[in-house]
């Protein structure tokens, strides 16, 4: 399977989709569902995965987060930039959506119309203690299964 996007920016792309997951939810108290939309939905999130360097290596998740915003013409949240050392399951849901999105080379939009933010937060009391290929197999067989 080739990758959407040169794996050297996989780190970053991350960390930094994790980040902007885990300040919209915990520090701006925004639905973490609706701002999967949002995401899937902007120029910033088909860019990113894309693998545009701007947005995967070169801002953090606070301003990736309010480029989202921008390009749909909302209000960008206003709270301070600021991230924790603890990785809360809003970080890890994003952590593993940028990997999982590189690493398939599909479209937010694809993957979050079969495979819902709350569901990928499920996963996280033991999903984040997995390999994460492991986790990502489990989220192929989600990929392929019939919606309800």
């Amino acid at each position: 399977m080739t990758p959407a996007y040169d794996e050297v920016y996989l780190d970053s792309s991350q960390d930094i989709l994790g980040h902007a997951f885990d300040w919209v939810a915990n520090t701006c108290n925004e639905d973490l569902v609706v701002f999967g939309a949002r995401f899937a939905d902007s120029k910033t999130g088909n860019l990113f995965a894309a693998g545009n360097p701007k947005f995967v290596a070169g801002c953090n998740g606070a301003e990736l987060a309010n480029f989202v915003m921008e390009d749909l013409g909302l209000p960008e949240y206003g709270e301070e930039h600021e991230f924790f050392a603890d990785r809360s399951p809003e970080y890890w849901a994003g952590w593993l959506l940028a990997y999982y999105q590189c690493t398939r080379n599909l479209s937010f939009q694809e993957i979050l119309q079969k495979i819902p933010i709350q569901r990928l937060l499920a996963l996280y009391p033991t999903g984040h203690e997995q390999d994460i290929r492991s986790v990502c197999n489990t989220l192929d067989s989600w990929m392929v299964a019939k919606t309800k």
